[in-house]
Order: structure tokens, then sequence, then C-alpha cells
């Protein structure tokens, strides 16, 4: 079995029927927290989803169900963001405790990061 991802762009909630429906999970934990958020705050939202298949097809959109998710408004795409690793963030979160910090903030684009080497991310 190999993992596949994909990005998802919408707003308002994040259809969570379609993980059921896909066959599919949340990318990462960042993303499965960007999912509950969907529902405690409208605006516009970018999560990868990822899902397990035997076997990739040469076209990735083939191994998703896009019409399906498309009826929910909302886009896919070929995964093209990675997630921060625990490492990352606890790094982060060292160094700015080192410096007197007592809170600190991820955003965005720590979140969510272009990852050039996926070959998925030129097409």
């Amino acid at each position: 079995m190999q993992r596949i991802q994909a990005c998802v762009t919408g707003s308002g909630y994040f259809p969570l029927d379609m993980l059921r429906y896909d066959s599919c999970f949340p990318a990462s934990e960042s993303d499965a927290y960007l999912i509950e958020r969907t529902f405690n705050k409208y605006g516009y939202w970018t999560i990868n989803i990822a899902k397990m298949v035997s076997k990739p097809s040469k076209d990735w959109r083939n191994d998703w169900c896009i019409p399906r998710w498309a009826s929910f408004n909302v886009h896919l795409a070929p995964s093209c963001f990675s997630s921060p690793s625990f490492e990352d963030i606890a790094e982060r979160k060292a160094k700015l405790e080192k410096t007197g910090g007592k809170t600190w903030v991820v955003s965005p684009s720590e979140v969510v990061k272009p990852n050039p080497s996926d070959p998925s991310w030129s097409k």
C-alpha cells in the first residue's frame, strides 16, 4: 500500500463525510486541527488529506472522487503543501521560550509550506 495526498480548498464547514466516502483521512495533526477549526470559524481553508492505495494511478484525479468533492463546493488538487514536523514546532517553541516569550504562534505560512519535492507539485 502507498500513501497518496491531495489538497482540498474551500470555505465554510469542511465536508467531514467525504473522509469516509473517499476512504481518506487528514494528512497530519495540523490538518485534523484545521478541519476542526472550520466548524468554529467561517472562512477559506486549505487542508491536506491522504489515503492508502494499492497502486497510485498515473493521473492523480483517478484516485479521488473529485465530482463528489465538488458537490460540496470544494476544490481538490494534487498535494502541494506539507506540514511541519513535531521537531520543527518544538524547536521554534524552545527558541521563543529562550527569548522570554510566554506564548507562541505558528503562522499559516508555517503550518502549510510549498513542498517542491513532491512530484505532483509541479503539475
